[in-house]
Formats: C-alpha cells, sequence, structure tokens
C-alpha cells in the first residue's frame, strides 16, 4: 500500500494477510498523505510563514534577498558611513 501511495515500485511479497489491504480507496489516501506531507521540508508552516511577514520578523526569502542586496556577510552600507543590517 505504501509504495503504491508514493509511486514506488514493489518488488516482492506480502508476508500475512492480505484481507485488509483496500486498493479502491487509494486516491483518498494519496490525498490525505499529501496534505500531511505538505510542510514536510519547509522550515516554517504557511501559517507560521505569513505571522511572521505581518509582525516584520525575518522568513527565509527575506534572509535570501538581503544576502542577494548585500553580499556573503548580509552587511548593507546604508549612506556610505558604517555597515547597517537591515
Amino acid at each position: 500500500m505504501a509504495a503504491e501511495l508514493k509511486s514506488r515500485r514493489w518488488i516482492g511479497v506480502e508476508i500475512g494477510p492480505t484481507e485488509g489491504m483496500r486498493f479502491d480507496r487509494i486516491k483518498q489516501e494519496r490525498a490525505i498523505l499529501d496534505d500531511y506531507r505538505k510542510n514536510l521540508n519547509s522550515l516554517l508552516p504557511e501559517d507560521a510563514l505569513k505571522q511572521r511577514v505581518k509582525v516584520g520578523l525575518w522568513t527565509c526569502e527575506s534572509v535570501r534577498d538581503r544576502k542577494r542586496r548585500c553580499g556573503r556577510r548580509g552587511q548593507c552600507v546604508k549612506d556610505g558611513t558604517r555597515p547597517v543590517f537591515l
């Protein structure tokens, strides 16, 4: 069942009873798994990201943009006087 849900090839045999396996609900099960895994490889879940943007805290995108604008160390020079961290 897991191989079917994750679109992997299954080479082997089932050990034990197979009566409980219901492949007729595979689409519903795949939707549940996709919903569960949508925030798996992200630092901040979508709702936390929106809250951070709303209150002005850093996000992955803001750090990435600062590095792009100000160089690797993230120091920007304002008015030519001293480094200012944004």
